[in-house]
């Protein structure tokens, strides 16, 4: 009869699709292991990017910008420029953000506040989180690796991965309501919001944010109903 019950169970432990806790799939990266991997990928990123002098009007600006953002809803932030011809920006789950000089060069400091209100957005809200899990599972990087070159270079790959992923119309819209907030907490005009979305939205389309943050025109579009609706 024990034989029987025994048998019996394993056939409905099968039939029902449910496996032992001890045979479920392990979770792939902690969010503890994620965010260090995002330090080590973000360091080896701005190893190779071409960074302005510290006393460029670039650095100044960004600098007197984000003074008083240090520290957001808990998260602690550090920012940084690179010189680059392409509109880009993105923000790490360990809390770098960049933003590149042709974007800064074509907003006014309103319009990079909410741009940057944006980034803190993905951050508090977990997107890039998940954006750099869904790197890793799918550049299967290896955390164990020993050797420093492959690691350096593992690290290279998955960070160009990683700024390449593409948000979601719901995480651009959960992003811009944190800027709309962040901006109203610090007395920012929100309408900048808008205009810098409608800039972004004259970007080619082949690279940097029209990519990476996509319906721009619908977002500002979006922001400006919610914008006369306070």
């Amino acid at each position: 009869m024990r034989k029987h019950f025994f048998l019996l169970g394993i056939l409905v432990l099968f039939t029902t699709g449910c496996q032992p806790r001890a045979l479920l799939p392990p979770v792939p990266y902690t969010d503890a292991e994620l965010h260090a991997i995002s330090a080590d990928m973000q360091h080896i990123a701005d190893a190779a990017m071409r960074k302005p002098a510290e006393s460029s009007r670039f650095v100044r600006r960004l600098a007197r910008l984000t003074q008083a953002h240090g520290i957001e809803d808990g998260l602690p932030l550090r920012y940084a420029v690179y010189i680059s011809k392409i509109a880009a920006a993105s923000a790490t789950p360990a809390g770098e953000i960049r933003l590149s000089s042709a974007l800064m060069d074509m907003m006014t400091d309103n319009e990079l506040l909410f741009l940057i209100g944006h980034e803190i957005g993905h951050i508090y809200e977990q997107h890039s989180l998940a954006l750099l899990r869904q790197a890793c599972i799918a550049a299967h990087y290896d955390m164990t690796e020993k050797n420093e070159e492959n690691r350096d270079a593992a690290l290279r790959g998955l960070f160009d991965m990683f700024v390449g992923e593409r948000f979601t119309a719901a995480q651009e819209a959960a992003a811009d309501a944190y800027a709309r907030q962040f901006m109203t907490r610090y007395g920012y005009d929100v309408r900048s919001g808008v205009t810098a979305l409608r800039k972004l939205e004259k970007l080619p389309a082949t690279a940097g944010m029209r990519i990476t943050h996509p319906h721009s025109g619908d977002r500002a579009r979006e922001l400006l109903e919610a914008v006369k609706k306070r």
